[in-house]
């Protein structure tokens, strides 16, 4: 069914990569990778099968229910880790064919998309082109936020999964998928338990643009703000911007320098600590003395 294909295909996948984004990379950068190269392979597939069982349904009424078994299957081969079908595909067909066409294309995109952002943000340009897009059919409008939350997304997340990196650039594009595949949830949602929503393509692309470029890093906005505190990874991603602080400290301070300055960020943290916990205490016995008067 449309609904096992969905929780399957996106809502497991998007809370192991929120959880794998929130780690340090030294314990989960194989599992970021992985859930890379698996979004990589949906987003083909999803953006490939567009709207598909309808086609399906023209050639004989059950076509449909066999289309939703076969993404069904398809997905669980793709996901699970004894059968790594995403990882097969991508070692064996995107890394060695489709990564020397799409890297040169995703790098000179990068200068265009900002040009682009920067010109539909202008004030009247904006209107003029939610005017036009508001203007087109309403499968137009679907397959527009699906084609501009997908394509380029795949293309840059290929080239990050194949060049080695430093491993922002992988959890940059884990984090887009993580709120884009919650976005997409909350359309589909929309569309099949109120129906027709004055809008909702438009605030839909609004909000991929927000998420996708990056000039806004609204995906990291929305990972840090939402997602993190949603899935209670709080505590995960703090350690791993401690962690990104050390990595920072080693490489631009002197080597001399080393020792006495992760003394003093320690002592910041132990300092803190026990600042926060004074003032805890402080306020747990202001409040009864307060009420017994």
């Amino acid at each position: 069914s449309p609904g096992g294909v969905i929780l399957l295909g996106t809502v497991f996948p998007l809370v192991e990569s929120i959880k794998a984004a929130a780690r340090s990379r030294d314990d989960s950068a194989a599992t970021s990778q992985a859930w890379l190269m698996y979004w990589v392979m949906h987003g083909i597939f999803s953006f490939a099968s567009h709207d598909m069982a309808k086609v399906i349904k023209r050639f004989g009424p059950r076509g449909g229910k066999h289309w939703f078994e076969f993404q069904f299957y398809m997905v669980l081969w793709l996901i699970l880790p004894f059968t790594d079908g995403a990882a097969i595909l991508f070692e064996t067909i995107t890394k060695p064919y489709i990564v020397p066409i799409v890297a040169p294309i995703a790098k000179a995109a990068e200068g265009w998309l900002t040009t682009l952002a920067l010109t539909i943000v202008n004030a009247s340009h904006a209107w003029f082109v939610a005017f036009f897009f508001m203007a087109l059919p309403t499968v137009l409008k679907r397959f527009a936020v699906i084609a501009t939350g997908t394509a380029y997304p795949v293309a840059a997340t290929i080239v990050a999964i194949a060049t080695e990196n430093d491993g922002i650039a992988d959890d940059k594009w884990l984090t887009y998928w993580s709120c884009f595949s919650l976005l997409y949830l909350g359309m589909i949602s929309a569309e099949r338990f109120i129906g027709k929503v004055p809008g909702l393509y438009t605030i839909c692309l609004a909000c991929v643009l927000y998420l996708m470029l990056p000039i806004f890093e609204g995906s990291d906005a929305v990972f840090r703000s939402i997602l993190v505190p949603l899935f209670r990874q709080r505590e995960a991603l703090l350690l791993k911007d401690a962690a990104k602080l050390a990595r920072t400290m080693v490489l631009q301070l002197p080597k001399d320098r080393l020792g006495e300055a992760g003394q003093l960020a320690a002592q910041a943290f132990m300092d803190e600590a026990k600042r926060m916990t004074e003032r805890g205490a402080a306020t747990a016995t202001t409040v009864p003395s307060a009420s017994s008067q």
